[in-house]
């Protein structure tokens, strides 16, 4: 046992088993590769921005296909694009460019998170687990390829690290609330989640001095508030100011439609943030025979109480320590877990006053609770271990052993994938598009090569990105086809519906000249021709 706990204590080791867990990290990020869908529309907005066109994608519209415009993209923030654009100025290539930022935020964010983990003097060991386990951990924000996620979250960690720093320091000084501002807005830049815990962070801070009483920490703090609320400012007058694509932008259009019964399918966040929740409970449905949805509203139903209890900590320990909480894991523990609350309060929020109709909502999304997943295992280590002061009993024992067996279950499990399917793999799995892809380039090339205007549009408007992408047009109003339409040039419009979506354009298909193309799977290609300034 001496021989193993010198080993995994050699800062060495340590070192060595950070290296692993990048290398793992982007084995997966390129294994699961994807340049399409919220990563393809931001990179198309950074090639506008590059274009002197702003952070914009191109669209034409039914009364004139010929003509195109370039409509602000405010259905995402707008950090990610900018972050792309210089990227994409030295590689020349939208997808390329994707994938070095992926591969920047991954070294970045296990730095981050390696200092962050050292700051709260957990021992070498846990560190170990804690950065493996998230390396090889097969989470939501993976398998989607999502661009900010990752992104975002290591920009949180960053914010609770910095005031982690500030907190040790007994006089901070004016620019340092400042950056603690700037460090604590950037998420929000890269995800609307993201905005209301800006202020979190600040607030903290600024609670903490003035329960102190320390005027230093209470200007640092005010000075990071204010600097927090002037890029709220800013990022408000920004959407206010462009009346671009907003999606499904949680910020665009709100209306009072109040849907509490959204609330009964919030993730189970506690339990996914030590095992791989969707993997369990497949296995549990081929070995019991129970459907896979019950399992899981199983585990949904159990995480209310834990999720209670988390909440009863939380209040119990500012009861009893006010804001004077002195040592930096209770800082860690008391900022994570509010950040955490915030984050689900406004996802609560959000799918309560949902207003579109989809067979979804935000608390049921797993990778919108990322933060509190990587946050969790830490701080169940810690209190589970560094905080024990008496001997354990028999109970605490149990729970000890039981959440290093499960984190290192669930590491092994990544391991063991990576090595079947990632490892042999010879290429990136996911690199093409979806299966309508290959038809949507071939359809576009045929009539370029013609010298027509080709434009594409669908309800889906992944495919519109696609248009522009391949450099065709993209009518990202797809009722217009139901209009009378107008090109100034000899146009080929390939409208792209899914079967149950027919019926809301009824009558564009009755339009002469509309012809099927094909069908793949459950979706229908329909083209129509126009003439040089003709009207159909």
């Amino acid at each position: 046992m001496k021989f193993i706990s010198s080993f995994l204590n050699d800062k060495r080791v340590t070192v060595g088993c950070l290296t692993l867990a990048i290398l793992c990290k982007l084995a997966l990020m390129f294994y699961f590769f994807q340049f399409q869908g919220d990563k393809m529309h931001q990179a198309l907005a950074a090639k506008s921005f590059i274009n002197g066109e702003g952070i914009s994608l191109a669209t034409v519209s039914g009364d004139n296909l010929s003509v195109v415009k370039h409509k602000p993209l405010t259905a995402w923030p707008p950090g990610y694009s900018l972050l792309l654009a210089p990227i994409y100025i030295i590689t020349k290539d939208l997808k390329l460019s994707t994938l070095v930022v992926d591969v920047i935020v991954a070294i970045g964010f296990f730095l981050i998170f390696f200092f962050l983990l050292k700051k709260l003097r957990l021992t070498n060991p846990f560190i170990i687990l804690i950065l493996l386990f998230n390396s090889v951990f097969l989470s939501q924000d993976i398998f989607y390829s999502s661009p900010t996620d990752l992104l975002s979250i290591s920009f949180i960690l960053l914010a609770v690290y910095y005031v982690l720093l500030l907190n040790e320091k007994k006089s901070p000084a004016l620019f340092e609330g400042f950056f603690l501002g700037v460090f604590c807005f950037l998420p929000a830049l890269f995800k609307y989640l993201y905005l209301p815990i800006a202020s979190v962070n600040p607030l903290i801070f600024l609670s903490y001095g003035w329960s102190r009483k320390n005027k230093n920490q209470i200007i640092t703090g005010t000075i990071a508030l204010v600097t927090t609320w002037i890029q709220y400012l800013l990022i408000l007058f920004y959407l206010k100011s462009s009346h671009g694509y907003t999606g499904n932008n949680p910020t665009a259009g709100i209306e009072l439609n109040l849907n509490f019964e959204q609330l009964q399918h919030i993730h189970p966040f506690i339990f996914s943030s030590i095992i791989n929740l969707d993997f369990l409970a497949q296995q549990i449905s081929l070995l019991t025979g129970y459907h896979y949805e019950a399992i899981v509203s199983v585990f949904q139903f159990l995480n209310y109480p834990l999720l209670f209890g988390l909440l009863t900590f939380l209040i119990t320990m500012i009861w009893r320590q006010g804001f004077k909480i002195q040592s930096t894991q209770d800082l860690f523990i008391a900022t994570s877990l509010i950040i955490s609350f915030s984050i689900i309060l406004f996802l609560c929020f959000l799918s309560v006053i949902q207003t579109f109709n989809f067979n979804w909502t935000y608390v049921q999304e797993e990778r919108y609770y990322k933060f509190i997943a990587i946050c969790l295992p830490v701080i169940f280590l810690y209190f589970l271990y560094v905080k024990q002061k008496t001997k354990p009993s028999l109970v605490r024992r149990v729970i000890q052993y039981g959440l290093v067996i499960l984190l290192s279950l669930e590491t092994m499990h990544g391991f063991y994938f990576i090595g079947k399917n990632v490892l042999p793999s010879q290429k990136l799995q996911l690199m093409n598009f979806k299966i309508n892809e290959p038809f949507l380039k071939e359809f576009i090339n045929e009539y370029k090569a013609k010298g027509m205007n080709v434009v594409i549009t669908s309800p889906n408007i992944y495919f519109n990105a696609y248009a522009v992408y391949y450099e065709a047009q993209a009518l990202y109003n797809p009722g217009d086809i139901n209009k009378p339409l107008f090109a100034e040039t000899q146009t080929m419009l390939l409208a792209i519906l899914d079967e149950d979506q027919l019926i809301n354009y009824k009558a564009f298909l009755e339009k002469k000249g509309v012809r099927k193309e094909t069908k793949l799977k459950m979706t229908y290609f329909f083209s129509l021709q126009l003439e040089a300034n003709a009207i159909n």
